[in-house]
């Protein structure tokens, strides 16, 4: 039997599938029924079979537990709704309260009332300008291969020129994304001057550390995928449209392996192969308009599409605990990626 058949029929006999079943499916592959039944006897004998049988057990009972809050949460995406206020009635406490720490989403709208940057941010003079002569690092990469982005530097001026260009003669994406901040943080700290925000609980030290500035065009689009900090994601210019789906969806979610993201490609449903996402899940859909947030914690799988040439800003600078690379510790060949 082939190797990619034998692995087949591993995982169907540790999923329980019906063994007649995966017989007669194997039979019609040009597999005997006796050479399949012998290879199942075989595996059950395994002592690695048996042990990972008992892993898939106690992952069966995970997701049981998952099934309740899922159930739970549905009850009051019904009967309450997802969250959404507008900044005057912000309170930090509440945040902290029933957001933060009970790890639930909230959109804000109007958070960024009173920051001049949703002004002139829209004008590219302006910031060309004033910020234009930071080197700063971005994404860059052929639009026919977008998941080969390499990272590439200009000064912000000619990068701001690069995205401004018409789409139908770009050939190449230009992204400044969170992935860059470290190399970008002397222009975040620049452009915070022109930005006034709630209390929402910040660091109190001045310093604008874990906040994560996003540039780039109409269409820049981020699948579906988990972070590790729980973050404000705030428009400041153009629209972005973010697609929610909690946490204890993880196992209908197709994650990549060695990585944070799923399989999902929201454009392109595969209703065969990702059977689960689509018969479980209902993503909530937020379109943020400029000066809204949308609260993202940590764990909460999240897509997000710009609608126009955007400006978008993280806000993960909390004072509260908000630290989760705990898991490279756990799983250390996520520190390759």
């Amino acid at each position: 039997m082939k190797q990619d058949l034998e692995a087949w029929l591993s995982e169907c006999l540790l999923l329980r599938c019906d063994v007649d079943e995966v017989v007669d499916i194997l039979e019609q592959q040009g597999i005997p029924s006796q050479e399949t039944k012998s290879k199942i006897d075989h595996l059950l004998a395994m002592p690695l079979f048996k042990t990972a049988s008992r892993v898939i057990r106690d992952m069966k009972r995970l997701e049981w537990q998952m099934s309740i809050y899922q159930n739970n949460y549905e009850i009051l995406l019904n009967e309450v709704g997802f969250t959404e206020i507008d900044v005057t009635a912000f309170d930090q406490a509440m945040f902290l309260e029933r957001h933060y720490i009970a790890s639930q989403p909230l959109v804000i709208r109007n958070f960024l009332k009173g920051s001049v940057a949703l002004q002139t941010w829209t004008d590219r003079e302006h910031l060309k300008a004033n910020y234009g002569q930071f080197q700063v690092e971005v994404k860059h990469g052929d639009k026919l291969h977008p998941e080969k982005l390499e990272d590439k530097y200009f000064a912000f001026a000619d990068f701001l020129d690069l995205i401004g260009q018409p789409e139908d003669i770009k050939r190449y994406i230009y992204y400044m994304t969170a992935y860059n901040a470290t190399k970008n943080q002397p222009l975040v700290d620049a452009m915070m001057r022109e930005i006034v925000t709630p209390d929402y609980g910040a660091v109190d030290d001045g310093s604008h550390e874990c906040v994560f500035l996003w540039v780039g065009p109409p269409m820049t689009k981020a699948r579906f995928h988990i972070d590790m900090k729980s973050g404000l994601l705030t428009q400041v210019v153009g629209r972005k449209r973010v697609l929610l789906a909690p946490p204890h969806h993880i196992h209908h979610m197709y994650m990549m392996e060695n990585h944070f993201a799923s399989e999902i490609d929201v454009d392109r449903l595969d209703a065969y192969r990702h059977q689960l996402y689509c018969q479980k899940v209902q993503p909530v859909e937020v379109v943020l308009e400029p000066g809204d947030a949308v609260f993202l914690p940590a764990t909460w799988w999240h897509y997000v599409e710009a609608l126009d040439e955007s400006i978008s800003l993280t806000f993960a600078n909390f004072k509260w605990f908000n630290d989760y690379q705990w898991f490279h510790q756990v799983f250390p060949e996520f520190d390759k990626l």
